[in-house]
């Protein structure tokens, strides 16, 4: 099996930066535009960030609403984690979460957007035939 396919069989917490050591920067590049995240850079930063992104959104992904999500956390977390997101660290709690709850909305929807380009990409490729050849 590809490391590639290795990766996507497995949840995205169990990822490993050996594991994504493995893959090639087109591939990496693909898993970053998948993520909805930028995909410039070394080898080493794509790697990074992705982590950093797949341990954000990990988290992001059971919240609801604003609210909860600043209760949960302290001012010091959530900047940290603005940090990560590379989004605007406001000056509130509340401010700082409804920026995190957005970047994350808009991950998804770019992911869903190539994952979505890469579906109609394939159904436009022609499909490529084996013919049987005797006596080979």
């Amino acid at each position: 099996m590809s490391s590639l396919r290795t990766l996507l069989s497995i949840h995205v917490a169990e990822w490993t930066p050996a594991l994504l050591l493995t893959l090639n920067n087109a591939e990496l590049d693909g898993v970053a535009q998948f993520m909805g995240i930028a995909k410039s850079g070394t080898k080493d930063t794509k790697i990074s960030r992705i982590l950093a992104a797949a341990g954000l959104r990990l988290i992001l992904s059971t919240v609801v609403d604003q609210q909860q999500f600043a209760d949960a956390y302290r001012l010091k977390e959530l900047r940290t984690f603005a940090q990560v997101a590379g989004t605007y660290r406001w000056s509130t709690k509340y401010g700082i979460a409804g920026g995190l709850l957005q970047w994350r909305n808009n991950c998804r929807r770019r992911g869903q957007e190539v994952y979505q380009q890469a579906r109609q990409d394939a159904r436009t490729q022609p499909i490529q035939l084996m013919m049987h050849i005797e006596g080979a």
